[in-house]
């Protein structure tokens, strides 16, 4: 991972156990936001814009990924 912060869409979820599967990164807010637009007016649902705010690794510590951007 470059350690810059990314986007990515998600259908809303309707309860705590929904599964939402992400699978694509923006560069910016903004195509995330336009993506989750054109989705929403396909599916006929709404869709949420997720940000990622930092990365966790298996030892434990934690990389804020916004460090030095």
């Amino acid at each position: 991972m470059s350690g810059r912060p990314f986007w990515m869409v998600c259908r809303t979820p309707k309860h705590a156990a929904s599964e939402t599967k992400p699978q694509t990164r923006y560069e910016s807010r903004a195509e995330a936001t336009e993506a989750a637009r054109r989705l929403a007016n396909t599916h006929d649902a709404p869709f949420t814009v997720l940000e990622a705010v930092g990365t966790i690794h298996p030892d434990g510590q934690s990389k804020d990924l916004f460090a030095g951007t």
